[in-house]
């Protein structure tokens, strides 16, 4: 799986000061019938997002009903420009699963949760960034919301920082392991299996993307850092103007989380394999937002 590199940290910074990266929080998931979740298979890092979509049900005050159909990549796969798992097509299965979770004879589900994670081992090696994760993600969203309108559909990006000094500290610590204690304690005299996992000593964050806000962003300060990053502009008719009616805050001056230097761009990487087809110039910005359930709807 590796460690989110330098430039990774950038990354996520400066979309996190621009407000594409958002904290999550169960009001941004309706899910009265459960949701179908496309995270990757990653074994480090799927107990994380299990366990928070099911606490995001407990908050919603939904039912808690994780459906999780996964493959190396996760939802980035769904995207037709993705070169990851071409043949056999990894994203046909995981959209036949969708379609299948969704209909009344197997789950009936309506809510469809679409992840991709860094740093991201399927992702790796073929040297795609986290900047190609996002679009292809955004892509996966415009297939799902393809099958069926009236789905609700959310994007996030699963963070794992590495090891945290401040939980590493905590693994000896004798009020934490007390607490643990009492809670099996308490497990038992109830008669009832409470599971206390492993002490995780990583920090990992999960964050929601609104597709109206990447898009929005990708006009405003995206394209100057990653057009290079691609064969053909991924949205070529999204004007500035619009961009900055949906942006919060105008370009900050970016640094590094270890000094001074600007935001560097990305060193392009090798996609000859599958060039990033253009959807948008055969399709106007604002019918697409439409199409996927309203500029502000996701």
């Amino acid at each position: 799986m590796g460690s989110l590199s330098n430039e990774d940290l950038r990354v996520i910074k400066f979309l996190r000061e621009q407000g594409v990266l958002e904290n999550d929080d169960a009001g941004k998931l309706e899910s009265p019938d459960g949701v179908i979740v496309i995270p990757c298979s990653d074994g480090d890092q799927m107990p994380d997002v299990f366990t928070h979509q099911c606490q995001l049900a407990y908050d919603g005050g939904w039912p808690v009903r994780p459906h999780m159909p996964s493959l190396h990549g996760g939802a980035m796969l769904i995207a037709e420009e993705c070169p990851l798992y071409r043949d056999p097509h990894g994203g046909e299965l995981l959209l036949q699963h969708i379609r299948e979770a969704e209909g009344p004879d197997l789950k009936g589900i309506g809510t469809v949760v679409l992840y991709v994670h860094a740093p991201c081992g399927a992702a790796g090696l073929a040297n795609l960034t986290i900047i190609h994760q996002i679009v292809y993600l955004m892509r996966a969203k415009e297939r799902v919301k393809a099958i069926d309108t009236t789905n609700k559909v959310c994007c996030f990006i699963h963070v794992d920082y590495g090891v945290d000094e401040g939980l590493l500290a905590q693994v000896d610590d004798p009020v934490r392991l007390g607490s643990e204690k009492r809670i099996r304690q308490l497990a038992k005299e109830l008669g009832v299996r409470i599971e206390v996992p492993p002490f995780d000593t990583h920090r990992r964050r999960t964050y929601f993307i609104s597709y109206a806000k990447w898009v929005a962003f990708w006009a405003s300060h995206g394209r100057k850092f990653w057009r290079h990053l691609f064969n053909e502009d991924p949205y070529p008719d999204v004007s500035s103007p619009r961009a900055q009616m949906v942006l919060r805050n105008p370009m900050p001056s970016v640094a590094s989380p270890g000094g001074d230097q600007p935001l560097a761009p990305v060193v392009k990487t090798p996609l000859d394999m599958n060039p990033l087809t253009s959807f948008f110039s055969n399709k106007g910005l604002s019918d697409t937002l439409l199409a996927i359930g309203g500029e502000d709807e996701d």
